[in-house]
């Protein structure tokens, strides 16, 4: 009689997946890209310390914000604690991972939890736009048009959002007022010492000749002048001829070029072409300088 052999069932290798090998504690990046780890470490998170004591772990914020409207003074505040916890918490996930050694799951997390945080930053700046607006219409001026002071202050009134502290106890409407006259009286003073530093080396308009003097004479040193200026502006790199230019209405154009309007052209932010212009007019100071000294010798 024949006996039935019984077929020993087959042992399955166990793979390494991602899971066992970060249990084991030795997860490498074999399924992250590291660039996608090294922009989450270079990324900035700056968040003000609160009690978070008073914020829900289940809370979440929706994908669909709602309309912007007048909040309450405790609705206020616990957005802007929720907005700096959500930071907080990514910050903190963030110091688990290095260059070589990310835990399964935590990138998405990070990612979460500030894409959480921006879109709550985004809806008290849309929340906020009209008082910033309020505040900037009265600097305008000839001098100084609606559109440019209105970029300015919402770039304060972004900045405001990020570092307001709720647990002070005033309401954020107090801070961002006093912040943005602050930072626009600096603006419209620091506009005003470039123009009139320029206005040395760029004549904006023709000075009349005074009696007896040479027409002739007065064109040839006008002539003379500018080319001068063209020389000095030359000797600048690319983006700044075109930021000078630009904005002080030595090209085609007949109107002055706001920096807003250069930063898109660019591709640059505002503070970088007004950083661009701050040193190219010192450069034409340095030129204008060693010039007036070669004359004198």
């Amino acid at each position: 009689m024949a006996t039935a052999t019984l077929a020993r069932p087959k042992r399955r290798s166990k793979k390494k997946t991602a899971t066992n090998v970060a249990l084991n504690g030795n997860y490498r990046l074999k399924h992250i890209s590291k660039e996608r780890v090294q922009q989450a470490l270079d990324q900035p998170i700056e968040y003000v310390a609160g009690d978070w004591s008073q914020v829900s772990e289940r809370e979440h914020t929706c994908d669909a914000q709602p309309e912007p409207r007048r909040l309450a003074a405790d609705e206020e505040a616990a957005l802007f604690r929720r907005m700096n916890y959500l930071k907080h918490r990514a910050d903190n996930l963030r110091r688990l991972i290095t260059r070589d050694y990310c835990p399964p799951d935590t990138l998405d997390a990070i990612e979460r939890l500030l894409d959480e945080s921006t879109r709550l930053r985004n809806y008290l700046v849309q929340v906020f736009s009209k008082l910033a607006a309020s505040v900037a219409r009265p600097y305008a001026n000839t001098e100084f048009r609606v559109d440019e002071l209105l970029s300015e202050a919402h770039v304060t009134l972004l900045r405001c959002v990020e570092i307001f502290d709720a647990e002070r106890g005033y309401r954020f409407s107090t801070y961002a007022t006093n912040a943005i006259r602050h930072n626009l009286n600096r603006y419209i003073s620091r506009q005003h010492k470039l123009r009139q530093a320029t206005r040395e080396y760029v004549p904006t308009e023709t000075i009349p000749a005074p009696e007896g003097d040479n027409p002739r004479r007065r064109e040839r040193e006008y002539t003379d002048r500018m080319s001068r200026i063209a020389k000095w502006i030359h000797k600048l790199d690319s983006r700044e001829q075109t930021i000078v230019k630009s904005r002080f209405g030595l090209t085609q154009a007949p109107d002055k070029v706001t920096l807003q309007s250069l930063a898109d052209q660019l591709g640059l932010s505002r503070e970088r072409i007004r950083q661009l212009e701050i040193r190219a007019l010192e450069k034409l100071r340095v030129m204008a300088r060693q010039t007036t000294l070669e004359m004198e010798c």
